[in-house]
């Protein structure tokens, strides 16, 4: 079965939840099923002039864009990439309906020029840009800010299960080993990372392509999904 569609029967079973189901995979997870990991700052921020839509029943009168941000590459912890910089595409709300809201909506980056991110990356449907792993839904559980102040890394104490704080506390270890105490990138804690991560480095990641256009398929029964609008339906589904 092709990349694209497993990627889209992924999905799938994301749309049916009552409530979305978040992919929010551990850090050993993320080294390991990316085939592109790098650390960056943004250098610029323009639209691609891709526009999407997004099935989750709550996200129907929303229009979604893809913007074009290009970011200076600091380190490549895995994978191949020789240019000074990565453009990568990130989602973000193009036009809301009157009525629109945005529960369960989409984790969205809200990028900014200077923003520091280690990124988990795929090559998107479009030649020369990457998206996150988890694009459309979860970008930012494979996009993380590299800022020590961000409340992402906030300790909320017994608010946590023992999982729960075990996947905080290796995701604020990360952070804190690519970020220097004065802020900016730490090349030293990169060359640390990618002997820390050495074994799930070592794997070839996921050959998948991720799609930027999205397209609502609804069965007889009434269940709807997301699918790529250039990929057909695998047979199964058809019949």
């Amino acid at each position: 079965m092709k990349p694209l569609v497993i990627l889209s029967l992924v999905l799938s079973l994301v749309q049916v939840a009552s409530a979305r189901a978040v992919r929010d995979p551990t850090i050993p997870e993320l080294f390991e099923l990316a085939p592109l990991a790098v650390t960056g700052e943004v250098l610029k921020i323009e639209p691609t002039g891709i526009e999407t839509s997004l099935s989750y029943p709550t996200l129907d009168a929303i229009v979604f864009q893809w913007l074009r941000v290009t970011c200076n590459v600091g380190s490549v912890l895995k994978g191949k990439h020789t240019a000074a910089t990565i453009n990568v595409a990130m989602l973000a709300v193009r036009k809301s309906g009157a009525h629109a809201g945005m529960n369960n909506g989409p984790l969205i980056l809200e990028p900014k020029v200077g923003t520091l991110y280690v990124m988990f990356l795929a090559p998107s449907s479009t030649l020369g840009l990457h998206a996150s792993l988890f694009a459309p839904y979860d970008e930012r559980n494979a996009i993380l800010i590299l800022d020590r102040k961000d409340r992402e890394y906030d300790d909320t104490g017994s608010y946590m299960s023992p999982d729960y704080r075990k996947k905080w506390q290796e995701k604020k270890d990360l952070v804190w080993s690519l970020t220097s105490l004065v802020g900016g990138l730490s090349k030293s804690g990169a060359e640390a990372v990618i002997k820390q991560y050495k074994a799930q480095i070592a794997r070839p990641g996921k050959a998948v392509t991720i799609p930027l256009e999205w397209k609502k398929h609804t069965e007889p029964s009434g269940w709807g999904w997301d699918v790529p609008k250039d990929v057909p339906l695998p047979a199964s589904k058809t019949k």
